[in-house]
């Protein structure tokens, strides 16, 4: 009897310590990204982008360099606001642009929820970097 609560014991002492290991793989970013040409409205591309560890379909599917757009990412804390992207000065979305994106997911703590329009794929790429960037 005895030996077995000790059997019990030092099982549940090891599910206790294997949890949080699990837990720590977790990714810290992990984003749902969609574009489209407004002129296209049905024409939707999307992929994922994962962070902490770094991978998602943006690999795999558009040949991004992920590890990129997760260091961004990083510096940023995950505010998409503090993205520093050195390709010019950062533009505003429009309300009748020729590109709509959807960025939805959660970032090193910050819930993302956006849907925005933009004139083109420079202003774009110089407010979002390397999430934009194939």
């Amino acid at each position: 009897m005895l030996r077995k609560l000790a059997g019990a014991l030092a099982a549940t002492a090891l599910l206790a310590v294997a949890a949080p290991a699990a837990a720590a793989s977790d990714p810290q970013a992990d984003l749902f990204i969609q574009w489209n040409p407004t002129s296209r409205p049905t024409e939707v591309y999307s992929y994922t982008i994962t962070c902490d560890p770094d991978g998602g379909t943006a690999e795999t599917d558009w040949y991004m360099d992920v590890w990129r757009a997760c260091d961004d990412l990083r510096q940023a804390g995950g505010d998409l606001d503090k993205l520093l992207y050195q390709g010019g000065a950062k533009c505003p979305p429009t309300t009748n642009g020729a590109l709509r994106t959807r960025i939805t997911g959660t970032a090193y703590g910050n819930t993302i929820s956006r849907d925005e329009q933009w004139p083109d794929w420079t202003c774009l790429r110089s407010t979002y970097g390397w999430l934009f960037i194939y």
